[in-house]
């Protein structure tokens, strides 16, 4: 990737894993780059609390790490946004999940 992908190709990308692994069932919310996060390529922000039912996409968004990933192969960026998606649908690790993370490593 020679520069990485804008907020426009982003919501492309969460919309194309979307219907690929989540049938189209994960409701929309930000993807956004941060420059200020370096411990992790990604990061599942939830603002409402994993029991509150408003998952509007002010009080949720995935935020991507542009320092690790902005210049990484498409297939970094896929599996890092894919990985948290699944957080996105559930925030717990239970073993149906751990089997669902597979998939951001095969993307």
């Amino acid at each position: 990737m020679a520069s990485h992908p804008t907020p426009t190709e982003l919501r492309a990308l969460w919309q194309e894993l979307n219907a690929r692994y989540f049938s189209n069932r994960l409701p929309g919310i930000a993807i956004l780059w941060s420059a200020q996060l370096t411990a992790s390529a990604g990061l599942f922000v939830n603002r409402a609390g994993p029991r509150h039912p408003d998952s509007s996409p002010d009080r949720r968004c995935i935020k991507l790490s542009l320092p690790l990933l902005g210049a990484q192969p498409r297939h970094e960026l896929l599996g890092t946004l894919a990985h948290e998606m699944i957080h996105q649908r559930s925030e717990e690790h239970t073993s149906e999940l751990q089997s669902q993370f597979r998939i951001s490593y095969a993307v």
